[in-house]
């Protein structure tokens, strides 16, 4: 504890802190000085990406070059030291606290006029200043070119520069005759300098070096370079006047003025773009967005694919700035999703954060101040809005620059969808009788953006209007029947993306006549988006068509399994037998094939008990009461389609006199039910019939073929 109170390492050690280092270091001034006032060089610390290194904390040589001049700190938070005085000679360790800038003073009363400043760190002088900055030039006198009006007696050193001024703006230009005459010894303003003055003027590109753009100073375009000036009439009074100035471009630039002996320029201020802004946004093909808003309305492209986008870097006038993009550390613009406007309450974009695919990659295109991006994305569904910015977060260090909102753009649809899970079962054997609930489906689905990730506002609580929908498709023997309209079962909503169909107890629903068998029909599952037309991966079926369809083209489906259903009925096979006997009830399970019933072997699930037979129609001299229905109390299964033998039901004999008949009928599930009389599904009913036969000793029981 004491060890980390002192600033130490736990074990006593000096305790080490990461360097956060810098690719080159950039010095600033206003290219001009004079003999009698301090004049202000700043400092920057600049990485590879052209930002300023804001953690920086490192020790720094400032150099004159000329063997004189004083240094002294305007602004910062680390330590200068002058060690020799006039020698032009200093050092200073950056702070944390800096964010990577600070401002020094220097003095020079005297020496050779023209100064190259050098800056470079201490322990690595290769790290060091560009010479971006160009030369400073003293003289005993000169202009001051100031943001504001200069007061008299002025605040040494003077400082009020100009920083930034957005492209196509009118600002002031203030200029003050400066510095000592002979009628004046004392360094200030030069009051006797009067009147209308010829003043040279011209711009001087530090970043990037070059343009087509000139700057206005009074509406008049200035000259390009110090040595091709234009002339303007000045007025000034007490030594001061002031000009309108305007430059519609973009970058870092200054603004030199002449007259006579007497010179100035501004600081190197940075002109940023007023707007930018998004012009087109159009797909891969060039057709305009058509900025659907509600999933009635046209889509745009799918989720995660590519489309185009054109951005115009533009000056407060609303023309184009052509040198966006030109700077030494090429300054972008990144595109991103502000609102989700469709549907409410999703995310925007898969990280919910807005940030597209592509989002920053821009090239300029042949018409000045507009870049286009043909990769931009974005990965989820709905419509947003967008907004374009520089794509740092800040124009040349000095703030962002960001464009008005558009929107709404979309809507965003599924690229495809995916079937990851799929099962068709049934619960007896591998068959099920037509309208029984014992068909075991699983699907399931995913919505999926062009990337194959899941696009979780797909979601049926989300939108308001029906999604696509998950049907099923079958067909038998590849006739081009499609049997999926037939198949009940418990459809699922899209909940985040997915649609998972799980239903134990689906049915393939029979007709009002009998028809099949469908032994091996091939069953398929289809995502059915009339919206956007979206279909499934690995299509390899159409239920519609015969034969193979084409992969890709006519399949509309993907094939999960097959079925064996029957259209079933369960019949009681009528009896006969003496009434001192015991009379076993038959049943049989029937399939429709071939035109007509026959017995079906396969069925061993169907069960059987004594509480689902009613007797009645009693006659003869039978009566009710005299004979009950018999066998096991809980529910039997059939074995080979008929009664287990080893669990019979039947009728108990009604002892010897008590001969006739009696109906027997079974309560059956509906479908295994039938139209037995012409009325409608029926269940099954037979005669049993109780009485002596004498015809042979050898017959026991005497029975009518169903």
């Amino acid at each position: 504890v004491t060890n980390n109170l002192a600033g130490l390492s736990w074990d006593g050690s000096v305790r080490s802190c990461p360097v956060v280092g810098a690719n080159t270091l950039q010095v600033l001034h206003d290219g001009s000085g004079l003999y009698c006032s301090s004049e202000l060089i700043g400092v920057r610390a600049i990485n590879a990406s052209g930002d300023v290194v804001t953690g920086y904390a490192t020790s720094v040589t400032l150099d004159t070059g000329s063997g004189t001049g004083s240094w002294t700190l305007s602004a910062g938070n680390g330590t200068l030291l002058d060690t020799v005085a006039d020698d032009g000679l200093a050092t200073y360790t950056f702070s944390p606290a800096d964010n990577g800038e600070a401002w020094f003073a220097l003095s020079y009363p005297g020496g050779p006029p023209v100064l190259d400043i050098e800056v470079f760190e201490t322990g690595d002088p290769n790290v060091r200043d560009t010479d971006t900055e160009g030369t400073l030039v003293f003289s005993p006198t000169g202009f001051t070119v100031t943001a504001n009006p200069l007061p008299n007696p002025p605040v040494s050193p003077v400082s009020d520069p100009l920083l930034r001024r957005t492209a196509g703006t009118d600002f002031n230009v203030h200029l003050t005759a400066y510095g000592t005459t002979d009628d004046d010894p004392v360094c200030g303003v030069i009051e006797d300098y009067e009147g209308v003055q010829s003043v040279q003027m011209w711009q001087e590109l530090v970043d990037p070096l070059s343009g087509s753009v000139r700057a206005l100073v009074n509406t008049v375009p200035v000259g390009p370079s110090a040595t091709a000036p234009t002339a303007q009439n000045v007025l000034f009074s007490a030594g001061q006047a002031v000009v309108s100035a305007k430059y519609k471009d973009v970058g870092r630039l200054r603004l030199g003025f002449q007259a006579g002996s007497l010179a100035g320029t501004t600081d190197s201020y940075v002109s940023p773009p007023a707007d930018l802004v998004i012009r087109r946004v159009e797909t891969s093909a060039g057709v305009s967005n058509p900025g659907g808003d509600t999933l009635a309305e046209a889509g745009f492209v799918a989720a995660g694919e590519p489309f185009q986008i054109t951005v115009a870097a533009l000056d407060a006038e609303s023309d184009p700035t052509p040198n966006y993009g030109n700077e030494s550390a090429s300054e972008g613009i990144r595109v991103s999703a502000v609102d989700l406007l469709l549907p409410v309450g999703g995310r925007l974009g898969s990280a919910d954060d807005g940030v597209l695919t592509n989002d920053d990659t821009f090239v300029s295109t042949a018409l000045p101040g507009h870049y286009l991006n043909s990769a931009i994305a974005f990965d989820e569904v709905g419509s947003i809005s967008l907004q374009a910015e520089v794509a740092d977060g800040s124009y040349m260090s000095t703030g962002n620059v960001v464009g008005g909102l558009v929107g709404p753009v979309g809507r965003f649809y599924p690229h495809h969808f995916e079937l990851v899970n799929a099962a068709v079962d049934t619960q007896c054997a591998g068959f099920t009788y037509m309208s029984a609930p014992s068909v075991s489906l699983t699907t399931e689905i995913y919505a999926r953006n062009q990337s194959g990730l899941t696009v979780e506002n797909y979601d049926a609580l989300l939108f308001s209007d029906d999604l696509a929908a998950v049907d099923l498709v079958a067909e038998f023997q590849d006739n081009g029947i499609d049997l999926g309209s037939r198949f009940a079962f418990a459809a699922a909503q899209w909940q985040s993306g997915r649609n998972n169909v799980l239903d134990p107890a689906a049915q393939f629903q029979r007709l009002g006549v009998a028809d099949g068998p469908f032994e091996m029909m091939a069953v398929g599952v289809r995502v059915n988006d009339t919206t956007d037309t979206r279909q499934l991966l690995g299509l390899d079926m159409n239920a519609q068509t015969s034969g193979f369809c084409a992969l890709g083209a006519t399949c509309n489906a993907q094939r999960i399994g097959t079925l064996d259903a029957f259209y079933g009925r369960m019949v009681i096979l009528p009896s006969q037998g003496p009434e001192d006997q015991d009379l076993d009830i038959r049943l049989q399970a029937q399939i429709f094939s071939d035109g007509a019933f026959t017995a079906f072997a396969q069925d061993n699930c169907s069960t059987y008990q004594n509480a689902q037979l009613a007797l009645s129609n009693f006659s003869g001299d039978l009566q009710a009461g005299e004979t009950a229905v018999l066998g096991l109390p809980g529910a039997t299964p059939l074995v080979g389609g008929q009664v287990d033998p080893d669990n019979r039901i039947w009728l108990s004999a009604p002892g010897t006199g008590n001969t006739g008949t009696v109906d027997v009928e079974l309560q059956t599930p509906a479908w295994l039910r039938y139209n037995w009389s012409g009325v409608g599904d029926e269940n099954p009913r037979a005669q049993m019939t109780f009485g002596q036969y004498r015809g042979h000793d050898r017959i026991i029981i005497w029975q009518q073929d169903p």
